[in-house]
């Protein structure tokens, strides 16, 4: 029995009025797209055939959507539409981090996704959404830092000098010289910010501007990540590095 399209139309608007029922229908919508797709997959992949299902799962209007990924024989067959929703989810992400970093709490950014879905997502979301963020803080913070390397060269350059030159030689230990090395620490692009204070006290104004959007912090990993997020947010990264960076006889990898 073939339905028409007003009829399926009908029983598609009468189970969408029900309880969870936009959320039933995405989940089913999902389902057939992914099977149609495996049809025509099918048809191209000679000997091959389908072979049942896997479990799946998203998030579509603030709910979970968990559905039935239909497989092959072979394993070979991956659903587009699946890339897709990981692209939006992906996105999603990304604009709940953009909007954490910005001084939003938690509760903001989700009244903000609320506004924007019309769907509500609790703080346990919205905060595994900022994850990503997290991570990327932690990354930053475990860079590797070239101070010491720095502080040997040095070393060695007043040992070599310093027999000739006792102010030199007198120099060799004094810690306010490795001080002196601390820009090392810092990707190339922001090295000759440091130099002048403009570009610090601009980033003190940003972190004082987040602080005061935020009454508490529940701890000092979270203080962390909203920091870090905000050091990590300046233009000065994607800034074109000075020709003389580029020189791999001065400076090889």
């Amino acid at each position: 029995m073939e339905f028409t399209k007003e009829q399926i139309s009908s029983l598609i608007c009468k189970h969408a009025e029900k309880k969870n029922g936009l959320h039933d229908i995405f989940e089913f919508m999902l389902e057939s797209m992914m099977l149609a797709e495996r049809g025509e997959y099918l048809r191209e992949s000679s000997g091959n055939k389908g072979n049942g299902y896997r479990p799946g799962h998203t998030y579509g209007h603030g709910r979970r959507l968990e559905f039935r990924i239909p497989r092959d024989r072979y394993g070979n067959f991956h659903p587009q539409i699946l890339a897709i929703l990981r692209d939006q989810e992906e996105e999603c992400d990304r604009l709940a981090g953009v909007l954490y970093t910005k001084g939003l709490t938690q509760e903001q950014v989700g009244d903000v996704f609320d506004e924007i879905y019309g769907e509500h997502y609790s703080k346990s979301s919205i905060s595994r959404m900022v994850d990503s963020i997290r991570a990327q803080v932690s990354s930053w913070l475990e860079r590797d830092y070239t101070v010491e390397e720095a502080w040997d060269k040095w070393q060695e350059m007043c040992d070599k000098w310093g027999k000739d030159y006792r102010s030199i030689k007198l120099l060799r230990n004094n810690a306010d010289y490795k001080a002196y090395l601390t820009y090392l620490n810092y990707a190339p692009e922001i090295q000759s910010m440091i130099y002048t204070t403009n570009w610090i006290e601009r980033l003190n104004r940003d972190f004082r501007r987040v602080t005061r959007m935020r009454t508490a912090m529940p701890n000092e990993d979270s203080v962390i990540t909203l920091m870090g997020s905000v050091a990590i947010d300046h233009k000065a990264f994607d800034r074109k590095l000075p020709g003389i960076t580029c020189d791999k006889q001065l400076f090889p990898d």
